[in-house]
């Protein structure tokens, strides 16, 4: 099997998104998990909750920051891999945002100032 450009950059893109899907699902568990020791601590008074809720805090700051790396890196990936489906797909993914623009308003209509009845 040949090493094209085209395989290389599957398999580079598939490695990402392993490495990346893991902090992401990682961090919300772990938020739901930090929820629970706090709610703990709040209810029952116990320092050693909090103790704990600081050391996984620690590691929730970690798994999320390597997250949001990661996540900048694959957002570059699908620009340079997949230009053309990003060329075809931004139109559809992003009309409210373009339709806005062809009108001359930024952001969403309840968001507008409304003008005024008289």
């Amino acid at each position: 099997m040949d090493l094209t450009a085209l395989l290389l950059s599957r398999i580079q893109f598939g490695s990402t998104i392993a490495f990346h899907i893991i902090f992401p699902s990682f961090s919300i568990g772990l938020a739901a998990w930090l929820t629970v020791l706090e709610a703990l601590h709040l209810w029952t008074g116990r320092p050693v909750y909090r103790a704990v809720f600081e050391f996984w805090l620690k590691i929730f700051g970690i798994a999320f920051g390597l997250g949001v790396v990661s996540g900048i890196v694959m957002a570059f990936q699908f620009g340079t891999n997949w230009s053309e489906l990003a060329r075809m797909s931004g139109p559809i993914r992003h009309r409210h945002q373009n339709r806005s623009r062809m009108e001359g308003r930024e952001g969403l209509p309840e968001c507008q100032p409304r003008p005024d009845p008289a």
